[in-house]
């Protein structure tokens, strides 16, 4: 998998290490020697989700009454070499953010320091919509979106330095508008999907 990184001292997109470090540590209060699952794991989640919250994960919540209003907000900075300085996740819908949490989740460790879950894929270090850490985007195009009641999908096309990127942004139309539901890569030789990124680690980088 590629993802245009470049050296600089920005703040990770997803969740600073002392973020992390202070999330590990709160789970290994919070979890008993034997793994969450069924409800316990869903109620773990959701206190994840709350904390997630408190420590900046999130940034404050915005609407978007049509889906390429959503596109265009989510890459608006990129093209001036911008990032989300408050967060990506304002423009995620429920069901990623729970994605999100359950990952986090599975990065905890027991109370002997062993690691809950070996097979957990890594906490996402790189922004899904430009794939990678930094961006000058150039000749970049969003599609018209295709919807389907509640359901969209929209196209974005650009190059990212060097780097040729066609991106699919799926969206739901929640209470407070339209979010975004998935996102996948579609150019290159291994395409990706975020929420497989989250749940399994396909390329086997682990």
């Amino acid at each position: 998998m590629r993802f245009i990184e470049t050296h600089s001292n920005s703040r990770s997109l997803f969740v600073a290490r002392s973020n992390r470090k202070s999330l590990q540590l709160f789970l290994i209060s919070l979890r008993p020697e034997t793994n969450e699952t069924g409800h316990d794991g869903a109620v773990m989640r959701r206190i994840i989700a709350s904390l997630l919250l408190i420590i900046g994960f999130t940034g404050a919540a915005s609407a978007f009454d049509n889906p390429k209003a959503l596109v265009e907000a989510i890459y608006q900075p990129y093209s001036a070499g911008e990032k989300h300085v408050d967060g990506l996740e304002k423009f995620y819908s429920a069901r990623l953010k729970d994605l999100y949490a359950a990952n986090i989740e599975r990065q905890g460790v027991d109370q002997k320091g062993a690691a809950v879950d070996p097979d957990a894929p890594g906490v996402l270090s790189f922004d899904p919509f430009i794939e990678g850490q930094n961006s000058l985007l150039l000749d970049l195009v969003i599609s018209e979106p295709v919807l389907n009641g509640d359901r969209a999908v929209a196209t974005v096309s650009f190059h990212n330095f060097d780097h040729l990127s066609l991106i699919s942004v799926a969206m739901v139309r929640e209470a407070d508008g339209w979010k975004v539901d998935d996102v996948a890569s579609l150019a290159g030789s291994q395409n990706w999907l975020l929420s497989w990124l989250l749940q399994y680690d396909p390329f086997g980088l682990n």
